[in-house]
């Protein structure tokens, strides 16, 4: 039963009661009326009892939600730690980062010093080394090699080989050994007497390489003999010049010279009229060099030299250019800061060949040179 139902059924009792005739009716309304009381304390109790669960529900909700909020609180003071932390590592971090920063700035100043340092020792480097070019410049300037050495050679005509590329219309080579000869020395080379007629057939070129130990000829064809060679060289210290002679720069002369009507001048620093030149063409302008008849013989002015032709060349010709020095030979005795000549004394040795070694002094040599500067009574451990 509902409340409500328990309200209607005491209430219905109360007015039967009154209205009641008999005994046995009245007792039936009062049984009624207890039982409508025993149903309403039972629904009391059972709502006492919803109504305390509800309570229990909400205590333990309330506790839940007060443990929550308590882990909430906790988690709440660690997430501050860990910011607290975070913020002592960002401080830490930005502390380390000034210092990189001041450590970077330090290595850049020492960086920007030692490119500085390096600079100037590159600078000193380049100062000593203009020097070091400067002193050997004088060095060639002053000495001017000359005459070093003569062979006599023969280009067998089996020697001579394929030249690739070749150099103008010269086709073949051919390597003569020559064990002093390096790349250093200035080469003047001709054909012997008998050889002439079999050089010029072959085309043999007037221009020939100095390589170490070894002489190169080339010529335009393979010989059909055996050509005999003079080779004189010149020494290290001969002034050598690669010149070219432009078209441009050839005069007509007003008074020729033999069959010669054109004269070109190549300015030659260091040039002197008292200097002996050798000259030849390169290979590559031989086609340009023989139809002018560019004439083999040079002439050496103050500054300059003078090259002459039949006719005007049509091209630009390379030339190889030698100026050598008339020196006095020395004939003067040698004193101590002058070159000169010198002859063997006492004491020294010296072979037919020029070579110079000292004399270790004889028993009865050291006893005699004893008496000359002691007096007598002293020998040689006697």
């Amino acid at each position: 039963m509902t409340y409500s139902e328990v309200v209607a059924l005491l209430t219905s009792s109360v007015h039967g009661v009154r209205k009641a005739v008999y005994g046995v009716q009245v007792r039936e309304y009062i049984a009624r009326s207890m039982e409508a009381v025993i149903e309403m304390v039972r629904l009391g109790i059972e709502r006492m009892k919803e109504l305390a669960s509800d309570s229990k529900n909400s205590a333990d909700a309330s506790a839940k939600s007060a443990a929550e909020s308590k882990q909430s609180a906790a988690e709440s003071k660690a997430s501050a730690s860990q910011s607290e932390a975070s913020a002592n590592r960002s401080e830490a971090s930005a502390d380390a980062s000034a210092k990189s920063a001041s450590e970077s700035a330090a290595s850049a100043a020492a960086a920007k010093k030692s490119e500085a340092n390096a600079k100037s020792s590159e600078d000193s480097a380049k100062r000593y080394s203009d020097k070091a070019k400067n002193v050997i410049a004088e060095a060639k300037s002053e000495y001017s090699g000359g005459y070093y050495k003569s062979y006599d050679l023969t280009a067998l005509k089996g020697g001579w080989k394929k030249l690739s590329p070749a150099k103008g219309p010269y086709q073949y080579y051919c390597d003569i050994a020559v064990p002093d000869l390096t790349e250093r020395h200035s080469p003047f080379c001709s054909t012997g007497l008998e050889s002439y007629a079999a050089a010029v057939a072959a085309g043999l070129a007037n221009a020939v390489e100095t390589r170490n130990g070894a002489l190169r000829l080339f010529a335009i064809r393979v010989p059909t003999k055996d050509i005999e060679l003079v080779l004189t060289i010149f020494g290290v210290g001969t002034t050598s010049y690669e010149l070219t002679l432009p078209v441009r720069d050839w005069v007509k002369m007003e008074s020729a010279i033999g069959p010669n009507q054109y004269y070109c001048d190549v300015e030659v620093p260091g040039c002197l009229s008292t200097m002996t030149p050798l000259g030849t063409t390169a290979l590559e302008n031989f086609e340009a060099a023989s139809p002018a008849g560019l004439a083999s013989m040079i002439e050496t002015c103050d500054g300059y030299v003078r090259f002459y032709a039949v006719r005007k060349p049509t091209a630009n010709i390379d030339v190889i250019v030698a100026l050598i020095k008339k020196e006095e030979p020395v004939n003067t005795p040698a004193t101590r800061d002058k070159l000169g000549l010198v002859k063997i004394g006492d004491g020294m040795n010296v072979t037919s060949g020029g070579s110079i070694s000292t004399r270790a002094a004889t028993d009865s040599e050291f006893d005699a040179m004893m008496v000359r500067v002691f007096g007598g009574g002293v020998t040689n451990g006697r």
